[in-house]
């Protein structure tokens, strides 16, 4: 409530004008800020894995709702990271995205090596026939550039990278070439979708799958209907105010994911993420003391409190 009633004033924590209704005011420079921008599509970018969570969770929910064996087993290990404490899950993502000798790296490196392997057969071809021997590639006095490219590709640096599946720039609110790739955004986005997946969201799911009235699935099986069909006009349709609540609920989780990234500093450092508003973050280190609080309490209204990258902050 005080945030709502100081984002229309003039007041900051210095104070040294006096209190003043500044209207809309504060909403207005947040919306011609290109930092409040910026802050923003980093907050729907961290979105984007809200569906494939939830999505995941359906479909796990749907699957241990069938007449498996062990079936309690099954549910019992896919509930088992909820348990777990977010400082270990973040421990352990970590070791997994280490770029030296992390698991997933190591993986991603064995399936890159025969593209590497193919480039540089393909770069040798191109070379003898530079020097007059016979050859089917042809033309040109070197290598083509994609050539070098696909020979020096390699795992992401994950934790330790700006780039991004966009091509977000990182200064400015844009698409650049060179910042296509995956990086730290997305390692925090697939931690995200492992520990949503089996989590709360599945439990949700299954409890409104028991609450279904088997009788839909046997006229459905008498008239024709298959596993598809049954799902389309009768699971999904039944577990829509399930999935409207999921939804809601999934936004405050997702920030919680992103709190755990204070204990990546990798993350933090060199990809540049720490949560907060942009403007209270600035206040707080001192840099811009010119900024109204006020703007601040906006900037929290509006639900944009987010990733902002710490570039900005230590210089």
């Amino acid at each position: 409530m005080f945030s709502l009633v100081v984002a229309f004033t003039n007041w900051n924590l210095i104070q040294a004008a006096p209190l003043q209704f500044a209207g809309l005011d504060n909403f207005a420079a947040l919306l011609r800020s290109q930092d409040f921008w910026l802050y923003f599509i980093n907050t729907v970018y961290f979105m984007l894995g809200l569906p494939v969570a939830i999505a995941g969770s359906l479909f796990l929910a749907v699957l241990l709702s069938q007449k498996l064996r062990a079936a309690v087993i099954y549910r019992t290990l896919f509930y088992l990271p909820s348990f777990t404490a977010g400082v270990a899950l973040i421990i352990l993502w970590k070791a997994l995205y280490n770029p030296s000798f992390g698991p997933i790296n190591a993986f991603l490196d064995a399936m890159l090596e025969p593209i590497r392997q193919f480039a540089e057969t393909v770069g040798g071809w191109w070379l003898i026939r530079e020097q007059g021997a016979t050859g089917w590639l042809g033309g040109g006095s070197e290598a083509p550039p994609w050539l070098s490219r696909l020979s020096e590709i390699g795992p992401p640096e994950w934790l330790a990278s700006t780039k991004n599946l966009l091509g977000l720039d990182v200064e400015h609110v844009r698409m650049v070439r060179t910042q296509w790739g995956l990086g730290a955004r997305d390692a925090i986005i697939f931690m995200g979708i492992w520990t949503a997946v089996g989590g709360g969201n599945m439990l949700l799911y299954l409890a409104g799958i028991s609450n279904i009235p088997p009788e839909l699935y046997e006229a459905a099986e008498i008239d024709g209907a298959g596993r598809w069909a049954k799902f389309r006009h009768i699971t999904w349709p039944q577990l829509a105010p399930t999935t409207f609540f999921i939804l809601i609920m999934s936004v405050p989780t997702a920030r919680a994911v992103l709190q755990m990234t204070n204990f990546l500093p990798g993350a933090l450092s060199a990809a540049g993420f720490a949560l907060d508003s942009g403007n209270f973050c600035r206040y707080i280190r001192g840099r811009d003391t010119r900024t109204p609080m006020a703007h601040s309490s906006a900037l929290f209204e509006l639900r944009s409190r987010n990733v902002i990258q710490t570039h900005f902050l230590e210089h």
